[in-house]
């Protein structure tokens, strides 16, 4: 069931089995899993079952280091987390998201990535990756190209595969886990979801969570004791809740080793350069790359290179999408100016302005001419046909999304501002290394060459600089803070997702990432949250479980 916590009485007590903290896609789809078992669920949801400014209010914070969006924006407080953010349209215009598998090469040991391997394998995940195809209903697990290519009318991968390979995206929509898995999980008589509940600390005792505590904004208090409890918050607040001091654990949980919070990664999303097409071959093959509706499932590719080359040229995993256009000119892509307005744009949605806000307004008030050239640019361009015979010869802007090596200066922190609930807010240090840089640049300059041998056209760079590039921009992908490892002295979590140190804390999500790969993130989340799920189920079961019932005591 769901159950308004703002509707209960003052200093409500429950027990459950597993309480999981957090309503996203990771918690939602974990207490799904246990749906119809006699384990008792409760799971603790920040915000409502629609956008509460109040509640999303809570996740503002500041962000220095690489520009970045409002922490308000690039995060949601309320019953489906992130997923009620997704925006890519579908072929059906309706929202939907990217997914894709990690690479097996992500979950190894690199010399060239510092912190790199993963403590499981991908024949670990394939199982449960399956599994999460059937959650996001979406196509087979097989994302081999030839498997989406169709002849004349979607042509299989030009490339030589010993250089350039092409690694397909399947997309689902956006609205299960607020709409449908929220129904099931209303009509559950194991679990009982609590919207409105912001948890505020674990009570410690003996290396074990004895209790979290919750409260409402207007000050009503829940307490749940289970014998298990899952944090899944998302990649950044997992982090945060974490490093707040707990009644047992003033100094926060698992943060002996100064791990927690160290190695944000995100996905740098940014568009460099061009390949101007040199014929009317390279437009019939570019309809690999373009999103479409494959028997029933929408799908798209992306060019990067092999895995030997990787190993061979030490880079960092890459995807590039190539958007045809006629337009040459997008230099504000990469100009500090637009950096300024997005920053700022994302900050005035949820009144959440950033530090400098005169230099952000200068920023964008310098590069005001330029954004009007695009401006008719553009309007310009949507006068005529795309591609007809009064347009530019075509090209193919390169839109990469790149991994971004772990980084223990790239953290989250808590900030001198405190919230509603006069806890320390949020602060964010984004940072990119040059090496991440150098990565892209080799990968551009790979893609470029091979496109040009295959007949695709001239690559026609941008320059980008090494020590704080412009114009990058994340995919809200937060990752790393609470990474997985064997080792207390190298990671948060173990390999199955317990917080060192304790007993019966786990972690779900992105945060436990130990590298990022380059592909969006949510079907590892799934994989690895259904893992938990299984891993867990095994832990109740070697103790006496009450008979189902809802997970609410007086």
């Amino acid at each position: 069931m769901i159950v308004d916590a703002r509707t209960l009485p003052p200093d409500h007590a429950v027990e459950a089995d597993l309480c999981i903290v957090g309503g996203g896609v990771a918690g939602v789809a974990l207490a799904r899993s246990f749906v119809g078992t006699p384990v008792r669920v409760c799971v603790l949801e920040s915000g409502g079952e629609e956008t509460d400014p109040e509640a999303q209010g809570l996740a503002r914070g500041e962000v220095v280091g690489q520009p970045y969006w409002s922490l308000a924006y690039a995060r949601m407080r309320r019953l489906g987390g992130t997923s009620t953010h997704w925006c890519n349209p579908l072929v059906d215009e309706n929202p939907g998201a990217f997914f894709r598998p990690l690479d097996a090469l992500d979950f190894e040991r690199r010399d060239w990535v510092p912190e790199s391997g993963w403590p499981i394998s991908k024949p670990d995940l394939d199982p449960y990756y399956a599994r999460a195809h059937e959650l996001l209903r979406i196509g087979p697990y097989d994302y081999d190209p030839e498997t989406w290519s169709d002849g004349d009318r979607r042509p299989a991968p030009p490339f030589d595969t010993e250089r350039l390979r092409t690694a397909m995206f399947q997309f689902g929509r956006a609205d299960l886990f607020y709409t449908t898995y929220r129904d099931e999980l209303d009509a559950a008589e194991n679990v009982t979801v609590y919207v409105h509940a912001h948890a505020l600390e674990f009570d410690v005792a003996d290396a074990r969570v004895e209790a979290v505590r919750a409260s409402t904004l207007a000050g009503g208090r829940l307490e749940v004791r289970a014998r298990e409890v899952v944090l899944a918050t998302g990649g950044i607040e997992n982090a945060r809740m974490l490093l707040l001091p707990h009644p047992g654990r003033p100094d926060g949980i698992g943060t002996d080793h100064d791990l927690v919070g160290r190695y944000f990664m995100e996905h740098p999303d940014f568009v460099l350069g061009y390949v101007e097409a040199a014929a009317e071959r390279p437009m019939r093959a570019a309809k690999l790359y373009v999103r479409q509706n494959v028997r029933g499932v929408d799908v798209i590719g992306k060019v990067g290179v092999t895995e030997a080359v990787q190993r061979e040229e030490g880079l960092l995993n890459a995807g590039v999408l190539l958007v045809p256009s006629s337009l040459r000119w997008h230099g504000h892509l990469r100009s500090r100016g637009y950096d300024s307005l997005r920053v700022l744009r994302s900050g005035l949605l949820h009144k959440d302005l950033p530090a400098g806000l005169g230099r952000h307004a200068g920023r964008v008030a310098a590069a005001a001419p330029t954004f009007a050239r695009h401006l008719l640019a553009r309007v310009g361009h949507r006068t005529r046909k795309r591609f007809d015979e009064t347009a530019r010869r075509p090209a193919f802007l390169l839109r990469y999304m790149t991994e971004q090596a772990p980084n223990p200066a790239s953290r989250v922190t808590l900030s001198r501002r405190r919230d509603a609930f006069g806890l320390p807010r949020t602060r964010l240090e984004w940072r990119l290394t040059r090496a991440d840089v150098e990565s892209v640049l080799r990968t551009q300059d790979l893609i470029g060459a091979e496109l040009e041998r295959d007949g695709w056209g001239r690559l026609v760079p941008a320059p980008l600089d090494l020590e704080a590039p412009a114009g990058v921009r994340g995919g809200y992908h937060h990752m790393g803070t609470t990474r997985m490892h064997p080792s207390p002295r190298r990671g948060v979590v173990d390999p199955d997702g317990r917080v060192h140190g304790t007993a019966n804390l786990f972690v779900a999500g992105s945060s436990v990432f130990p590298t990022g790969g380059f592909a969006n993130p949510t079907l590892t989340i799934l994989a690895l949250t259904l893992r938990l799920g299984d891993h867990l189920a095994g832990r109740l079961e070697a103790r006496p479980v009450a008979a189902s019932r809802p997970a609410v005591a007086g």
